[in-house]
């Protein structure tokens, strides 16, 4: 019976012991619990703080948001009715901007297009009548300066062959005339022949001289095929002064020739009158 009553005691103080165990295990996760709820609160009112506070900030912007937008309404008014003129305004900026690229047909093209597009501009009727006569006229006058022009332009690349035929023909000439001394009386400049020295650099180098010439002509013309009106002028400014080195008559005479071609006046571009239609 003692065995048995002891095993009883035993039994009894093991469960106790193990009550108190779990009993520390409970209390020690709960106070773990309690901290992690603690610190979840903390960062809920560290969220709500900050929330308030973007709120707060978000206010006065919505304010004067909301003040701004009545005084911005007027002009957004007034771009939204002058929209199509702009846009007219626009096509008309591509077309002259084609003339001066001398895209002539592409020119020719986009003015037939916008004479029959613009129906579908919001545009009063005076306006668009006025417009339609300015685009036919844009379009007469256009068509009228590509011929004006392409006259010209073969009037003066018949010069520059000329000149060109005259360079070639000089740098197979072995005769070379100097300038006539003025000077000089009368019978001299009859009798007396007057020869260039063939020792001076000039002359030693009056074939090369010619060639480079003949290059800047031919440069000329192709510029002015092109439409390049001031690289033109300049490769003739160029030639004029190759030409200067020499001393010969003939020489002269061509540099003369070149000169008259340069004071030839191109024709001015062609302007759109249609832009005057919109201000």
């Amino acid at each position: 019976m003692k065995k048995i009553f002891s095993l009883l005691v035993l039994i009894i103080l093991v469960w106790l012991a193990k009550l108190s165990y779990d009993d520390y295990g409970l209390s020690k996760d709960l106070l773990s619990l309690q901290n992690d709820l603690r610190q979840s609160e903390q960062k809920n009112a560290n969220l709500n703080d900050q929330l308030v506070a973007v709120q707060r900030q978000k206010k006065p912007e919505n304010e004067q948001t909301s003040q701004v937008k009545p005084q911005s309404q007027s002009p957004q008014l007034s771009q939204t009715h002058l929209q199509p003129a702009n846009m007219v305004k626009s096509q008309l900026e591509l077309i002259q901007f084609a003339i001066q690229q001398r895209q002539f047909i592409f020119a020719l093209d986009k003015i037939n297009l916008l004479d029959q597009s613009l129906d579908h501009y919001n545009l009063a009727a005076a306006i668009q009548d006025s417009l339609h006569a300015a685009l036919q006229q844009d379009k007469k006058n256009l068509q009228q300066f590509i011929l004006a022009e392409n006259n010209q332009i073969q009037q003066l690349q018949a010069v520059l062959t000329h000149i060109d035929q005259l360079l070639k023909s000089e740098q197979n000439n072995p005769n070379i005339q100097s300038p006539k001394n003025e000077k000089s009386g009368f019978w001299s400049q009859w009798i007396k022949v007057d020869r260039v020295d063939l020792n001076t650099p000039e002359i030693v180098h009056r074939r090369m001289i010619l060639k480079e010439a003949e290059l800047r002509v031919l440069l000329a013309k192709q510029n002015l095929e092109k439409g390049q009106v001031l690289e033109y002028q300049n490769m003739l400014d160029h030639a004029i002064g190759e030409l200067k080195q020499l001393p010969d008559q003939n020489a002269k005479k061509i540099v003369k020739e070149v000169q008259k071609l340069k004071q030839i006046k191109m024709l001015p571009e062609a302007k759109l009158i249609s832009f005057t239609i919109l201000g």
